[in-house]
């Protein structure tokens, strides 16, 4: 038979042992034990947040679209970053957060006709406009449709 205070005890252990399990994954050692931050916070921290990598290469690319004067554009320009889920780039056209943006982008390091350079046709949508110095705009955009070509 077992007693009241070893089950109270087994119980106090069990949750000391929940707790420290808890307690490890906590992102500060400073916040209260029942904080209820916990490793997610860490995004909202400034720490990186996408959950695909991102390829860094300059691809170039040419961008379709309608600028926030109503007029539609094609631009020439290079990708700051592309991953599955998104992409960067600099446009010297004004557009708006949340407007659908067409993008052809060449695989390679410089567009060839000669040579059968891959190439991605990308539709997205507009989730951020950055204003630069240089009078052009960095705009980060989701991918919703891709096509490769």
């Amino acid at each position: 038979m077992v007693n009241k205070a070893s089950v109270d005890s087994l119980e106090r252990e069990a949750l000391l042992r929940w707790r420290w399990t808890i307690d490890r994954r906590k992102i500060n050692a400073d916040d209260p034990p029942d904080s209820d931050k916990d490793v997610g916070t860490a995004f909202s921290r400034g720490l990186e947040r996408r959950i695909k990598p991102r390829v860094r290469t300059p691809f170039p690319a040419t961008v379709r679209g309608v600028n926030t004067d109503g007029e539609a554009f094609e631009s020439k320009t290079r990708l700051n970053s592309l991953s599955a889920g998104g992409l960067h780039l600099n446009l010297e056209q004004r557009v708006t957060k949340g407007s659908e943006l067409f993008v052809i982008i060449w695989l390679a390091p410089y567009p060839n006709a000669e040579v059968a350079t891959p190439r991605v046709a990308v539709r997205g949508r507009v989730v951020r406009l950055e204003e630069m110095p240089c009078g052009a705009y960095g705009v980060a955009m989701t991918i919703t449709l891709y096509k490769f070509l």
